[in-house]
């Protein structure tokens, strides 16, 4: 898959403005959970202060005692970015999660599990990755007890899932906020 590091968004011509420059993987922030999490995400009711070490992560894969986030109960994580392709194609995803989980895709829900719970799979519907850069977004939250974010998916009719994100998972300076 070859990929150009810097592309215009949908609905942005060659002949407009800078072109927006991508890095590998999702930009993750970590936050202080401070009472029963809004699904909407931060600046929303539970949702506190960043805690952590903010970046770019790849796998998305956050167990309980992960030293990126700081502290191991009542935290929330958001990863953001692009999912990028050459060609359309289709793709489905699948989370495990202790405990809530939201993901975002192209600006559907395609997995809602925001619910207080042991380690859960959720598997999306298949969907279109359109050819170029669709924005996606993870949210989640942990309670108390064990903690599990971890983010697959499978390109194509493959039916293999990957959580590796070069050349697949990127961000931008505007997912930095």
């Amino acid at each position: 898959m070859s990929h150009p590091y810097a592309n215009f968004p949908p609905g942005q011509s060659s002949s407009a403005t800078t072109p927006l420059v991508f890095s590998n993987f999702l930009w993750t922030k970590f936050y202080n959970i401070v009472s029963d999490p809004s699904i909407s995400g931060p600046g929303y009711s539970g949702w506190g202060s960043l805690v952590g070490t903010a970046g770019a992560y790849d796998p998305i894969n956050f167990q309980d005692g992960d030293g990126r986030i700081t502290i191991s109960d009542y935290f929330g994580v958001v990863s953001k970015g692009y999912m990028y392709s050459d060609t359309p194609t289709i793709v489905t995803f699948r989370t495990i999660s202790d405990d809530g989980i939201l993901l975002l895709f192209n600006g559907t829900t395609v997995i809602s599990n925001w619910t207080y719970h042991g380690d859960t799979q959720n598997d999306s519907a298949s969907v279109t990755l359109p050819a170029g850069y669709t924005p996606i977004e993870l949210r989640f939250f942990e309670w108390g007890g064990g903690a599990t974010c971890e983010l697959y998916w499978s390109v194509g009719s493959t039916g293999t899932y990957t959580s590796a994100g070069t050349g697949r998972m990127f961000h931008n300076a505007t997912d930095l906020l």
